[in-house]
C-alpha cells in the first residue's frame, strides 16, 4: 500500500512524496526529521518480506554499497527494519537517469557519452577493487545530477544484483540469470554466477555504444533471440549507425564490447585510461572524480537494522502493476532454454 505524505517510517522519515516503485521495493522522498534533511526512503515490497532470497539481495544491495565509498556512488544512510517493513535511506538526488536522457535526445554528442562513460569507470574501479561486480549496468541506474560548472555527474545505483567477493553466500543459484539481458555480457548470459569484472566492462560498453549512436547493438525485443546473439554474433560496428564516429572510438567500444572476455579492457581503469586519451587529443579535460559533498551521516541505530547498513538507490520506475513480473519471469525461462540449448550445441 503507497504511503501518504506526512506518513513517519520507522518514527523518523516524515514522507513527502511517492517517487516510484520496482517489482521488489517502493522509492519515496522523505524529511529526516532528527536531522533534517532529505533523504530517499526504499521500502522492501510486504509481500516480499517472507522470501529469503528477496531478502537476502535487499541487505546484499545494502552491503555492496557500503563498501564502495565512491563519489559515483549514490551517497547512503543507513538501513532497518520498521512497522512498514525493511527501508534503505540515502541520499535525495536531483537530476535523472540516462535513460532518461537518451529518451530526451538521441544520439548524444561523443564527448558528451565519453565524460559520462568514463564518470561510469571512475565508480567501478573502487567497486572492482573491493571484489565487487554491479552486473546489472544500464542507462536506467545511472543518474545524473548537477555537476560542476553545468557539467552532469553521474551516480551508479541500485547493487541489488551484484556479486561480492568473499561473501558469506553466493545468492544466484547455478543457472540462474541476473541483470538485464541488453546489457549482458555473453559470459553473464550463460551463468550469472561465473562473471568477473569484465562482464562490467562489456556493459560500459553497450552503454557507450547506445549513447552516442542512439541505438542498442541488437534491437530485437525477443529475449530468446536477444540472448542468441549476444552469445553467438557480435554486434554491427557503431559506425553503422553513425557514419561520422571516429574510428578510434569504434574501436574503443567494439573492443569493450568483445565476446572473448579476454580480448576486452581488462580493468575499469584500462578502459578509462584509452577513454581519456581519446578525450584528451581533442582538447577536452577530463571529468572531476571528486565533489564536494557532506560526509554521510549514519543514521542513529533506534531502529532495528538488518546486517547490511547501507544501499545504493534503484531508479525510480513509474508505478505499474507487478503482474509484469509474471512476464518478466516467462521471458527469462525462455533465455534459460535458449542458453542450455547453446550449451549443448558449444556455442
Amino acid at each position: 500500500m503507497e504511503l501518504q505524505p506526512g506518513h513517519l517510517v520507522a518514527g523518523r522519515f516524515r514522507v513527502v512524496r511517492f517517487l516510484g516503485e520496482g517489482a521488489v521495493s517502493a522509492v519515496y522522498e522523505a524529511v529526516d526529521d532528527v536531522r533534517g534533511h532529505r533523504v530517499a526512503v526504499k521500502l522492501l515490497h510486504r509481500e516480499l518480506s517472507q522470501n529469503t532470497e528477496v531478502v537476502q539481495r535487499f541487505e546484499r544491495e545494502a552491503e555492496a554499497a557500503s563498501r564502495i565509498g565512491s563519489d559515483h556512488i549514490v551517497l547512503v544512510h543507513g538501513a532497518g527494519a520498521s512497522p512498514e517493513g525493511r527501508f534503505i535511506v540515502l541520499e535525495y538526488l536531483d537530476g535523472g537517469t540516462l535513460a532518461d536522457l537518451l529518451r530526451k535526445r538521441r544520439p548524444l554528442p561523443s564527448e558528451e557519452a565519453v565524460s559520462l562513460v568514463l564518470q561510469l569507470l571512475a565508480g567501478l574501479s573502487k567497486a572492482h577493487a573491493l571484489g565487487i561486480v554491479h552486473r546489472d549496468l544500464k542507462p536506467a541506474n545511472l543518474f545524473l545530477v548537477p555537476g560542476r560548472e553545468g557539467s552532469e555527474f553521474l551516480k551508479i545505483l541500485d547493487f541489488g544484483a551484484s556479486k561480492l567477493a568473499n561473501a558469506d553466500q553466493d545468492l544466484t543459484r547455478t543457472g540462474a540469470m541476473v541483470g538485464t539481458p541488453m546489457y549482458m555480457s555473453p559470459e553473464q548470459i550463460r551463468s550469472s554466477d561465473k562473471v568477473d569484472p569484465r562482464t562490467d566492462i562489456y556493459a560500459a560498453g553497450v552503454i557507450l555504444y547506445e549513447s552516442v549512436t542512439g541505438k542498442v547493438p541488437f534491437d530485437v525485443r525477443n529475449a530468446v533471440e536477444l540472448a542468441f546473439r549476444v552469445v553467438s554474433q557480435d554486434p554491427p560496428p557503431p559506425e553503422t549507425h553513425l557514419p561520422s564516429l571516429d574510428p578510434e572510438l569504434s574501436a574503443i567500444i567494439r573492443r569493450a564490447m568483445s565476446r572473448d572476455p579476454n580480448a576486452r579492457f581488462q580493468t575499469a581503469a584500462e578502459m578509462y585510461e584509452a577513454l581519456g586519451d581519446w578525450l584528451k587529443k581533442r582538447g577536452l579535460p577530463l571529468p572531476s572524480h571528486t565533489r564536494a559533498a557532506p560526509a554521510a551521516a549514519p543514521v542513529a541505530a533506534s531502529v532495528a537494522a538488518p546486517t547490511a547498513a547501507a544501499v545504493a538507490l534503484p531508479s525510480a520506475a513509474p508505478a505499474r502493476s507487478r503482474t509484469i513480473l509474471l512476464y518478466v519471469v516467462g521471458a527469462l525461462l525462455l533465455v534459460a532454454a535458449i542458453v542450455l540449448a547453446l550449451h549443448a550445441a558449444g556455442v
